[in-house]
């Protein structure tokens, strides 16, 4: 699988676009290759608005961003002259980089035509077998996975272990500045730390995929049980343009006589994820916040409808993927009227697994 082992790279593209999750779930290749070399200057394109994560990662040198292209419809000329000259321009930059590797994490149509764009003699992806739409014209150098359903974390490891890394899962790093910590800090302090366990739902997803979202009557009877049997603190925690929908989660507890708290405005992906960072336990859906979580390394249950567990569980924890299979299970549409795979999932077998990973987790006493 080292195809390359041994070969000293100076500057390396990674090409992960989108969306935030998968490139959450992207960052341990990047510390793979960074050890693997520690001289080259390392450069990321991602879409701006899955970027946020890697602002001011120690083991990035660049993040270039992949513009964002206008919708090309077959009656619209005019816009696909527009998204042909961005990437034209695109390829202009990259080139002048002098990439002489490119890793494409992604497989679909547009992180191929990025690969391309860099101009690397050696270009890096998945097999035909495994991608989407014609990304495998694109690259010179295809990964066998021979036929495993690997965690995308583990794939994309060996994507990288193509370019001499070796295939070993490390913990990525996530570079938090001090106004990322400020809405974190504020919700959780002092002693509220110590004497209760600080349990946070997380109920939003983004609007491409609202029909990952489980039921909110399902997260109140979740939360229902969690501080009836644990005494737990709940947060309600929220992304753009889910106000209202935390707001009624927070009323539907109430009604059923449960305390909650709906976390401040947390105005980037690393400030919700410093802030998640804090607390004993989140549940939520397959979605950027809650890979996000996983990667920092807090305990989280993820409830996956539509994904596929193999794929997307919490890394090194499948036990915490609760996942019901049905007719059209997997899939990769954006919109389902049934949701039958998520609003099947039961909040008892939810709590149940919540119950147990909080009552391995001792709470720290003050001072230490």
């Amino acid at each position: 699988m080292n195809a390359h082992v041994g070969r000293a790279f100076e500057r390396i593209a990674l090409v992960r676009l989108s969306a935030i999750g998968d490139v959450v779930m992207a960052l341990p290749a990047l510390e793979a290759l960074r050890l693997a070399h520690p001289q080259a200057h390392i450069a990321w394109v991602v879409e701006k608005r899955a970027s946020n994560v890697l602002l001011g990662h120690p083991s990035l040198d660049e993040i270039i961003e992949f513009p964002r292209l206008r919708t090309i419809r077959k009656e619209s000329r005019w816009g696909f002259l527009a998204a042909a000259a961005s990437l034209l321009q695109l390829r202009r930059e990259l080139r002048k980089r002098r990439f002489d590797v490119a890793l494409d994490f992604q497989g679909n149509l547009k992180s191929g035509l990025c690969t391309w764009a860099t101009g690397a003699p050696l270009r890096i992806g998945y097999p035909r077998s495994v991608c989407r739409e014609p990304n495998w014209l694109f690259t010179n150098h295809r990964v066998d996975l021979n036929g495993q359903e690997l965690h995308r974390m583990q794939s994309d490891l060996l994507v990288a272990a193509a370019a001499g890394a070796e295939p070993y899962h490390l913990r990525p790093k996530v570079a938090f500045s001090d106004q990322d910590r400020v809405p974190g800090d504020q919700c959780i302090q002092g002693d509220s730390a110590f004497d209760r366990h600080q349990v946070l739902l997380h109920p939003g997803t983004s609007d491409f995929m609202p029909h990952k979202r489980w039921p909110l009557n399902n997260y109140a009877r979740l939360g229902e049980h969690l501080y009836r049997t644990k005494n737990v603190r709940l947060l309600l925690s929220w992304g753009p343009g889910e106000q209202s929908m935390v707001a009624d989660l927070a009323s539907e507890l109430s009604s059923l006589g449960v305390p909650s708290e709906v976390i401040p405005d947390t105005p980037s992906m690393k400030s919700l994820g410093y802030l998640m960072s804090k607390c004993h336990l989140v549940v939520g859906s397959d979605t950027g916040p809650v890979h996000l979580a996983v990667a920092l390394g807090v305990p989280v249950i993820t409830l996956l409808g539509p994904g596929d567990p193999r794929h997307y569980h919490p890394f090194g924890h499948p036990d915490r993927a609760f996942y019901r299979r049905v007719a059209c299970s997997p899939c990769r549409h954006r919109t389902c009227a049934p949701r039958d795979c998520m609003s099947g999932i039961e909040p008892h077998t939810v709590a149940e697994k919540a119950v147990q990973i909080l009552e391995s987790i001792t709470l720290r006493s003050p001072g230490s």
